[in-house]
């Protein structure tokens, strides 16, 4: 920790009072007209803060954030990090590592930070300024954090120190190699993946192929020794719209990955699926329950499902007809199975997916005659994600 600002350490004290009290001899210390010369239209780019407590860690940011722009002349903008140049890693560097120009978009400041657990289990915010061009620290300091008041009290005479420590702009001698300030244990915040939670919500829709397979049947009649068409029976005009749930009841990680860990989760989910049959006038409720192997890496997942469902008619089919009487189960026409897999990537606060399935009826149709039906089905969707899993599981 910088000596010369060690005064933030003060703040270990418990009482509030006492911590105001002791803060306001620093406005005099950081009230200097030069302060403000020196700062003078600059930009600061603004590394979102680690912490194992995101939301906590973006409180802390948005105090910082605030305090900066009280500050005449400076410009801080925070830096997307869903959209990382080539030479930055998943994540970005750790705060203890200059950003690269590449990374702070041309600005010749940044700012980085985390929020972290001392030894006596108290939080601590560390605050770290650097010049980008040249990899340069200028200042670095830690208060301890008891809550997001506590912090926005402070941040703003930390600030003021902060920026008396930034030079006149004078381009620096380029360096090649990045400087690290100390060693230090961090925990690390992956920006972009998806936090994993315990349930998922997702709704979607899309376009199916039905594929009718005729199928042979015989009276009994020595005559008529049974009937059978000799081609498929195709047709596009359906539409379907689902609401799903997915729990994820188990999981396991994998930190060995070169970009991103990876995560497995085997789940449960179950869906409402309504499907219009255009062409044959028909309207149907499909209940699949299936099991999902999530793998999710970074922004994206992989799923593969499959299991089975039961199909209830609905309203009037005046030109197909579900099932016979002796495969219906209960009030549905019968059962069938299905298989797929999904495809989804991170937008916004939740993922948007493509769902490809494969799905068979294990019962008889019939449209002029018997047919065995099966259906393939495109859909795109959204998830959102509910009741994060807990530490292990971010």
């Amino acid at each position: 920790m910088n000596k010369t600002t060690g005064a933030f350490m003060f703040l270990v004290g418990n009482s509030r009072i006492g911590l105001l009290l002791r803060v306001l001899p620093l406005l005099f210390l950081v009230a200097a007209p030069r302060l403000w010369a020196q700062a003078a239209d600059r930009q600061v780019a603004l590394i979102p803060f680690w912490g194992e407590d995101r939301e906590i860690a973006a409180q802390f940011g948005d105090e910082l954030f605030a305090a900066l722009t009280e500050i005449p002349g400076l410009r801080p903008f925070w830096v997307d990090m869903y959209n990382l140049p080539p030479d930055v890693p998943a994540g970005g560097f750790p705060p203890s590592v200059s950003p690269s120009p590449s990374l702070t978009r041309g600005a010749s400041l940044a700012i980085t930070g985390n929020v972290f657990y001392n030894q006596q289990g108290e939080r601590c915010l560390r605050l770290y300024l650097w010049q980008v061009p040249g990899y340069q620290p200028l200042f670095s300091d830690e208060m301890l954090a008891l809550d997001r008041d506590t912090v926005g009290m402070v941040m703003p005479f930390m600030v003021r120190l902060l920026s008396q420590r930034i030079p006149d702009p004078e381009p620096p001698a380029p360096v090649r190699e990045l400087v690290v300030i100390e060693s230090e244990r961090v925990i690390v915040f992956q920006a972009p993946p998806v936090p994993d939670r315990w349930l998922y919500l997702g709704l979607r829709a899309g376009g199916n192929l039905q594929i009718f397979d005729p199928q042979l049947f015989h009276t009994g009649s020595a005559f008529d020794p049974g009937w059978r068409a000799d081609e498929l029976d195709l047709y596009l005009g359906n539409v379907s719209a689902a609401a799903q749930l997915n729990a994820q009841l188990l999981g396991f990680h994998f930190a060995g990955f070169p970009l991103n860990p990876l995560a497995l989760f085997l789940g449960l989910q179950v869906e409402g699926v309504f499907t219009q049959d255009f062409d044959n006038g028909a309207l149907s409720l499909v209940l699949p329950a299936m099991l999902r192997i999530t793998a999710r890496g970074g922004n994206s997942s992989l799923s593969l499902l499959g299991g089975a469902y039961l199909l209830l008619p609905l309203g009037d089919n005046p030109g197909l007809s579900f099932g016979l009487e002796t495969e219906s189960v209960g009030p549905f026409a019968g059962w069938g199975y299905t298989l797929g897999f999904v495809m989804g990537n991170r937008v916004g606060p939740g993922s948007v997916f493509v769902d490809m399935r494969l799905s068979n009826d294990m019962f008889t149709s019939r449209i002029w005659d018997y047919f065995r039906r099966g259906m393939v089905s495109v859909s795109m969707g959204y998830e959102l994600g509910f009741l994060a899993r807990g530490r292990g599981g971010k």
